[in-house]
């Protein structure tokens, strides 16, 4: 039995300990990945599990009647509430409580989200790459088998899950930021290991979660992959850093997109902390640089001469306006010299080489 929406307690129910999952699930008006991981997992806290397995599902709170979801991965007996695979990419130690916050409760501006990139060194992590699959395609995804060529030194276990991830590009030279290492590499997605040949240095492995294409060359290694809950966290001190670029090479970047910034934990960032994108100046006279040179000339019309020209007159300099600010960056995964940043709110584009604060406190 439940409570209402708005009741101050849910009361528990008696299920049996060995319901029956079934494999694929049609999702019925009203429900939620909650409510679905309550009933079949015996633990609503569950519900990033079932989201591991419908990594097709790119925002949890959208669900529609008639979706399909899988209720287990390939393998799984499917038994109500026991640990599993999906369980081990939680914050901290999976199982139940594992998504609550430091008091035992998730505040409302708390973030869920997958890896989907960071900046890093490829080479160090890298042991290996897909070399073949044992279906005729070209463009591999979930339930696909493939083949893994594994560098030397490397020893993947049977039953491992490893990372499927591609290098993109170093990160772009900005005016006035730090040049962090490393280049941005991009997660796949994910493959079991099936089987091992330690002589031709051969591995078999079916891939379980795909989020993007996988192609001949895709790197694998054990890259830490997991769900991230990320609550804001206060900064201890004020930090100023720039916006680098996106996974994309984007102009414009927005609300809910994956940022890079180019100060990390060296500089005093933590993951949780919260960076407000900053501007100064008249938005219209910086529109000017990529304009024609007519772009300021204004018409007269209440002048007796025809067709009285004369160009907007522009006053002091972008330091001498108050700052305002244009959207909020909230800190997803940090390295020593670098940070990767969700955009929680904007409310204009944020472009390369906009500069973003951390202050002491907030």
């Amino acid at each position: 039995m439940h409570g209402n929406k708005g009741s101050i307690a849910i009361t528990g129910r008696t299920v049996p300990s060995a319901m029956y999952v079934p494999e694929v699930y049609t999702v019925k008006r009203g429900d939620t990945l909650w409510d679905i991981s309550d009933h079949y997992y015996e633990n609503p806290w569950q519900w990033p599990k079932l989201w591991s397995y419908n990594p097709d599902i790119r925002n949890p709170n959208w669900i529609y009647p008639g979706d399909q979801l899988r209720l287990s991965r390939g393998g799984d007996t499917g038994s109500g509430g026991g640990a599993d695979g999906a369980a081990r990419g939680l914050v901290g130690q999976g199982g139940r409580g594992a998504l609550r916050g430091p008091n035992g409760r998730v505040t409302q501006d708390t973030l869920f989200l997958r890896d989907e990139a960071y900046i890093g060194d490829p080479d160090k992590d890298t042991w290996g790459e897909v070399v073949g699959a044992r279906e005729e395609q070209m463009i591999l995804s979930r339930g696909n088998h493939v083949y893994l060529d594994v560098k030397s030194g490397v020893e993947p276990q049977v039953g491992q899950e490893v990372t499927l991830f591609e290098t993109i590009r170093k990160p772009d030279n900005v005016e006035g930021a730090r040049n962090p290492p490393g280049e941005i590499v991009r997660i796949k997605g994910t493959v079991k290991i099936t089987d091992f040949d330690p002589k031709k240095k051969m591995a078999t492995g079916e891939i379980v979660e795909s989020v993007d294409a996988i192609e001949r060359g895709t790197k694998v290694g054990d890259v830490e992959r997991k769900y991230r809950v990320v609550q804001p966290v206060s900064s201890t001190k004020t930090v100023w850093a720039r916006v680098l670029t996106s996974i994309h090479p984007h102009v414009y970047m927005g609300q809910n997109q994956l940022v890079f910034l180019d100060h990390g934990s060296e500089d005093g960032l933590a993951v949780g902390n919260r960076l407000l994108v900053i501007r100064r100046g008249d938005s219209w006279r910086r529109s000017l640089a990529a304009a024609s040179s007519t772009a300021r000339d204004t018409l007269r019309i209440d002048s007796p001469n025809h067709s009285e020209v004369r160009a907007t007159t522009l006053r002091r300099d972008d330091k001498d306006f108050p700052e305002e600010i244009i959207a909020e960056l909230r800190i997803v995964k940090v390295s020593p010299y670098s940070s990767a940043a969700f955009v929680a709110e904007s409310q204009k584009e944020i472009v390369v080489g906009d500069q973003a604060v951390a202050r002491e406190g907030y």
